[in-house]
């Protein structure tokens, strides 16, 4: 019987991946707290336009579309996003986008966090932000929530 040494066998990216955007989140809610310092806070989750966009420029990327395929097809797809799309998708052509989960997977990981994010900070009360009628910033994107502490 040989035992596999190497820990990377052994680890799975995805359960990385959903605590990596949990701790970025912490993070956040600790730096937006130290500011605000108030009871209440708010989590909102970026657009499903978002989350079809990243999912979109993962499968150009995939296909092995060029900057300027990639540039053009999502600009025509994605018209209403011209202005982002023009700043931060040559952003990935190098690097490819942040480790994300689908829009009702990364809601599920922040509700599961909510008894730890009130006694960690406090919190009287939490709230999760999805209605597409509320005005997200446009910083807003998948795995990289805006945070409201009032």
């Amino acid at each position: 019987l040989e035992i596999e040494s190497k820990l990377e066998n052994y680890v799975n990216d995805e359960i990385l991946g959903e605590e990596g955007i949990i701790e970025e989140l912490t993070k956040n809610i600790a730096r937006v707290q130290e500011q605000a310092n108030g009871s209440v806070l708010k989590i909102v989750v970026a657009s499903q336009d978002k989350f079809n966009l990243f999912t979109r420029i993962n499968e150009l990327r995939d296909n092995g579309a060029n900057p300027k395929e990639m540039m053009t097809t999502l600009s025509l797809e994605f018209n209403g996003d011209s202005k982002f799309i023009s700043k931060f998708v040559p952003k990935t052509f190098k690097s490819g986008l942040h480790y994300y989960v689908s829009r009702e997977e990364e809601i599920s990981l922040y509700e599961q966090s909510i008894n730890f994010f009130k006694s960690e900070f406090g919190f009287t009360s939490v709230d999760i932000i999805v209605d597409n009628s509320f005005q997200v910033p446009t910083s807003t994107l998948p795995a990289k929530a805006h945070i409201i502490v009032e």
